[in-house]
């Protein structure tokens, strides 16, 4: 892979982490769910409140863990072979919810404009006959500068940033749900699930036979970048960070993205360098916008 300086900060910094959060497709795996809510092996993700999420992996030789086969009921994974499973509410008990995410790979930078976007499915006729009865809207991701101390207050406190407005029901679909916010602090814990009111859903009988008497969602791919590019499509990407600058190669379009922070003006040189130490670009740049694209040589990609 290539490797980028600036030289005004004089740090070369591999081009090799995926967006900001690690393991956001829940591919990576070092050991393979043994029962329901096992997260051991799983590097970037855990479960909190509740610590109920479910992490379910083709890998596994529990049933009720497997994909596409499982306690949830039947979903194959949007992509690869791994996915997270929530309870999204059960009616008359507003304080459960099952919650996952994690660290964020760097702190938001307050100002920027970030975006947030995931796979969700909904899912029937799963092992040994089990399946969710309910589904509901309102799963998302909400982000934390701190995570809380006691969950039950600070459940409902606020909306996610980013979440799920349409009711989904069909269940051979992943809808892929996605936003921007402006960052207004600087977050560094992202989490999955629902922190709506019961009173304030949308929830509709999906199997009137089912034996799990709550809504649940199917999670998969969830990102988050400065880069509305990686919510739009799906492809490998490549990320560097540095301090007061970010940088990220998209091996997609070939293309080496400069993104400004809030300690750089702009103003600088960058050089990009391949693994045996070889120059491959030497330029000066003066960044007036907030993100610029830079094609790099064919040799570096």
């Amino acid at each position: 892979k290539p490797f980028a300086t600036l030289s005004t900060l004089t740090l070369m910094v591999p081009l090799s982490a995926p967006t900001l959060v690690f393991n956001g497709d829940l591919e990576r795996h070092t050991d393979c769910p043994a029962t329901y809510s096992d997260w051991d092996g799983v590097p970037g993700w855990e479960t909190y409140y509740t610590t109920s999420a479910d992490y379910f992996n083709a890998c596994a030789t529990n049933p009720l863990v497997d994909v596409p086969n499982n306690l949830a009921g039947y979903q194959p994974a949007a992509s690869g072979s791994a996915y997270l499973g929530v309870c999204t509410c059960i009616p008359g008990m507003d304080w459960y919810r099952e919650l996952a995410g994690g660290e964020l790979q760097e702190p938001l930078v307050v100002g920027m404009t970030v975006y947030v976007c995931f796979d969700l499915a909904v899912a029937q006729d799963g092992a040994s006959g089990s399946a969710a009865q309910y589904s509901s809207n309102g799963t998302g991701v909400r982000f934390f500068t701190e995570l809380p101390d006691d969950w039950s207050t600070a459940l409902l406190a606020s909306p996610p940033q980013v979440f799920q407005q349409e009711l989904p029901i069909d269940t051979a679909t992943w809808y892929h749900v996605s936003g921007a916010f402006v960052v207004d602090s600087a977050y560094r814990w992202f989490v999955v699930g629902n922190f709506f009111p019961y009173s304030e859903l949308l929830v509709q009988e999906i199997d009137v036979n089912g034996s799990c008497g709550c809504a649940y969602a199917l999670i998969d791919n969830v990102t988050v970048s400065y880069l509305p590019e990686l919510c739009e499509s799906v492809h490998h990407t490549s990320q560097g960070t540095m301090v007061g600058a970010h940088l990220l190669f998209d091996s997609e379009s070939d293309l080496l993205y400069v993104k400004k922070g809030d300690r750089w003006d702009g103003n600088g040189t960058i050089r990009v360098f391949n693994a045996s130490g070889g120059m491959l670009m030497d330029r000066a740049l003066g960044l007036n916008a907030e993100r610029t694209g830079i094609s790099l040589p064919t040799s570096a990609t």
